[in-house]
């Protein structure tokens, strides 16, 4: 993806980098001429970007195993997402109880309401069970 090409951008930066300071710093190089650093810069560049390139051909970033690998991962994250997205069902659906439960309950206190106001007394409920309604 991009960062691989960020990577590349910055392996071959380093290269170069270390490849000039090697010439400019170097005593072996205190007196040499420009033209002689240049070539020494390049050959020394050239060397490193080969020995990566041959390293890149002779060890293949993608074989069986890393297929293998990529597979198990792919099938993990999948079987993941599922429990993850049955359990956020799950709780949806808890929830959606929970406010017809509180739907139901308001309902009836709004029955037991009406009751009260248009003293239908024998439709009250008793606080507790068992005991026999008043008749009023």
């Amino acid at each position: 993806g991009v960062w691989r090409s960020v990577i590349h951008c910055l392996m071959f930066t380093g290269v170069f980098f270390s490849g000039y300071l090697f010439v400019q710093f170097e005593p072996m190089f205190a007196g040499a001429q420009v033209l002689t650093k240049l070539t020494c810069l390049t050959m020394y560049s050239g060397v490193l970007i080969f020995w990566f390139v041959a390293t890149d051909l002779m060890f293949p970033k993608r074989n069986s195993s890393v297929q293998t690998l990529e597979g198990r991962r792919d099938h993990t994250t999948k079987k993941l997402q599922e429990k993850v997205e049955a359990k956020m069902l799950e709780r949806l659906m808890q929830k959606e109880e929970s406010s017809m439960s509180d739907l139901a309950h308001t309902d009836s206190c709004l029955a037991r309401a009406r009751n009260l106001l248009d003293a239908q007394w024998d439709k009250i409920p008793t606080a507790i069970h068992g005991t026999p309604k008043r008749r009023g």
